[in-house]
């Protein structure tokens, strides 16, 4: 089960960070989630709420101190993390049902970051920008 948890937060990492971010925040997301994984597995952590709480301190004030561009995802990311970690504390989702739903969230937000990426990669150029038409 542990390991299923582990290779999920691997698969989040590069979803979120790698594909359609720049490296150091895949990086950011992998640290903080190993740190936070391992606290827990540890000891330090009873809950997997303290657990998703302690990603969110771990990544986000770094994300948004580098001016991350896809912050309002990570933000969506950490919240559904967390809703997902009450209901496996609470015994009314497996850890497994928690997996697969987050899962799902990250094939959603991955697809947004990369609908956002291609958008900024075909934006129009601006008027001023353009050249003189010649006669």
């Amino acid at each position: 089960m542990g390991t299923r948890i582990v290779l999920g937060i691997t698969v989040l990492a590069y979803i979120l960070a790698g594909c359609a971010g720049p490296r150091w925040a895949r990086s950011v997301i992998q640290q903080g989630e190993k740190l936070c994984h391992k606290r827990r597995l540890q000891g330090a952590f009873s809950t997997h709420v303290e657990e998703a709480r302690c990603k969110a301190e771990q990544i986000r004030p770094v994300l948004e101190e580098e001016d991350y561009p896809h912050m309002d995802v990570i933000n969506l990311w950490l919240a559904y993390e967390l809703a997902f970690a009450k209901q496996v504390d609470e015994g009314t989702l497996s850890e497994e049902d928690g997996e697969l739903l987050l899962s799902k969230v990250r094939l959603t937000l991955n697809r947004e970051i990369m609908a956002r990426e291609r958008a900024k990669q075909h934006k129009p150029v601006a008027e001023s920008s353009k050249r003189p038409e010649t006669p």
